[in-house]
């Protein structure tokens, strides 16, 4: 099962980020929880075959009232943007617990999923009772996409929520870093870096700590996004920019042949170091990038720009031939800044 959460309001780009999870898993049950009447997404939702499902019943979970019933001083910031980020982890608790579901895939609204999760079912992140997310650092998650193997990881990571103080707010990327480090049994890595030339084949290793063993990967080679190739190749969302870039910003040309060249300076892997191209490793056209140790496709995009459109398949499809820019036309437009965005 696939799962999106909108709380306090659908976003439009949803579209395309349903429509892809639908192209590459055509049998998976597809899920929106949603706040509010949504009568414009019934069609798509017919057509695609996504259930609709209203979060207004789960509103009375314990946990989730709770949870947003606690003092929170950044509210005010787009309709309580850095509340639902780890709300939608209550959310899904309440949706499992309520529906009797044991495990899901839980996806950002932003993030376009390229691989069939029938492939992955039975490699052991996927298969395991814990959290599996990415992590590009010691200190933050980048939950774009997060495999629940067992409803009773969300029991725990919620009531570590709730057990906070209520003074020193978090959001979600460092909470659930926290909770790692806290209860390392119920969390771990997606791949996210190709393997170092060298090293074993079929593994790779950790941004969350240095040294720490192998993380296996999946068969084909997947790597997971998480707050870098996206944002590489198509930018970031206009609304985090300085005022005076704003209009240039809204036309952001980035595609995967020549990207934007934004790289966050949280991340500790740099995406300008790999080259990009469209790969098909299950039938439809991916996203993969390409090193020295081979050719890696994208399981998924985080499209921090939200212009999704650019990066689904049927889009790369059709560009699939294309040449990629040379290294020397990626630098050239690479911005100057970096910035810590929602």
């Amino acid at each position: 099962m696939i799962v999106f959460v909108a709380l306090g309001g659908v976003p439009s780009h949803t579209r395309e980020a349903l429509a892809q999870a639908r192209d590459a898993n055509p049998g998976a049950p597809l899920v929106l929880l949603h706040d509010a009447p949504v009568p414009g997404w019934r069609s798509l939702a017919a057509s695609r075959a996504v259930q609709l499902y209203d979060l207004a019943p789960l509103r009375r979970d314990p946990r989730l009232a709770a949870f947003y019933g606690r003092r929170e001083p950044r509210s005010p910031f787009r309709s309580g943007f850095w509340q639902h980020t780890t709300g939608r982890f209550f959310a899904l608790r309440a949706f499992m617990e309520r529906e009797g579901i044991p495990a899901l895939t839980h996806l950002e609204n932003d993030v376009l999923l390229y691989v069939p999760l029938s492939e992955v079912a039975a490699w052991s992140p996927f298969a395991a009772p814990v959290l599996a997310t990415v992590f590009e650092s010691p200190g933050r998650a980048i939950p774009g996409i997060v495999r629940v193997g067992a409803r009773r990881c969300l029991d725990d990571f919620t009531d570590f929520v709730l057990a906070e103080d209520e003074g020193n707010p978090s959001n979600d990327m460092e909470r659930l870093a926290a909770f790692r480090r806290a209860r390392p049994e119920l969390v771990t890595d997606l791949p996210t870096v190709p393997p170092e030339p060298g090293r074993r084949a079929g593994a790779t290793v950790s941004l969350f700590t240095a040294g720490a063993g192998s993380i296996p990967m999946p068969r084909g080679g997947w790597l997971f996004d998480g707050a870098r190739f996206g944002q590489y190749l198509g930018g970031i969302d206009p609304r985090n920019s300085p005022r005076c870039l704003q209009r240039w910003l809204r036309w952001q040309r980035g595609r995967l042949g020549r990207p934007n060249g934004f790289v966050n300076e949280s991340c500790t892997d740099d995406p300008s170091r790999y080259d990009y191209r469209v790969s098909r490793p299950a039938g439809l056209a991916v996203p993969a990038l390409a090193c020295a140790a081979g050719v890696f496709p994208l399981a998924t995009l985080h499209v921090h720009s939200k212009k999704l459109d650019r990066f689904t398949s049927r889009r790369l499809e059709k560009h699939r031939d294309a040449p990629v820019a040379s290294r020397e036309a990626r630098e050239e437009t690479r911005e100057p800044w970096a910035h810590r965005t929602p």
